[in-house]
């Protein structure tokens, strides 16, 4: 599933909420916390938009668990979230940052 983040939303906000529609839960009743996960901060410095009239585009892309999906949020000229609800487990591949 994949889930558009709007133009000033927090990212960590939208996986939430987007997961907790997955699970027809409220966010709030997720368990672990995100943050100790990932830092939700630092989460949020990752995709901010450069500054204005900045002639660099960044893109890329940060993928990890959360529960037991896997989660790849994408930047570039929009920010998603894709949320695979295979188990974590099951799957190949490292967690990581890619540029």
């Amino acid at each position: 599933m994949e889930y558009e983040v709007a133009p000033g939303q927090s990212v960590s906000t939208r996986l939430l909420e987007a997961v907790a529609d997955i699970e027809e839960t409220d966010p709030a009743e997720l368990n672990p916390p995100l943050y100790e996960v990932i830092d939700p901060d630092a989460l949020e410095a990752l995709f901010d938009p450069p500054a204005s009239g900045s002639e660099l585009e960044r893109t890329g892309q940060l993928a990890f668990s959360y529960r037991e999906y896997r989660i790849t949020v994408s930047f570039g000229r929009r920010q998603t979230i894709a949320i695979d609800d295979e188990p974590a487990e099951t799957m190949s591949g490292r967690d990581g940052v890619r540029a």
